[in-house]
């Protein structure tokens, strides 16, 4: 799976997903929303975060390539931008 929904993510790091949401409205996060509504969460900023906050490597060792990383990035900041102004 490469994106997550807010209550998948929570579960796989065993927080709320009221604390994913405060994450991701700080910038700490990055989501995309879809035109659902639904928050998406991809798996590399998803880990990226877990590390960030001390928890290791949540998906084991095999990291996708920094550029498939900024990548995903891209593509969330211009869904969230695009939903920001629907």
């Amino acid at each position: 799976m490469s994106t997550y929904s807010m209550k998948e993510a929570a579960e796989l790091v065993g927080y709320s997903t009221r604390t994913l949401r405060r994450a991701i409205d700080a910038g700490e996060l990055l989501a995309a929303r879809q035109s659902s509504g639904s928050i998406r969460i991809s798996r590399a900023e998803l880990a990226k975060w877990w590390r960030l906050r001390g928890g290791g490597d949540l998906f084991g060792p095999s990291e996708p390539s920094a550029d498939l990383i900024e990548a995903i990035r891209i593509v969330a900041r211009q869904e969230l931008d695009r939903a920001k102004g629907s």
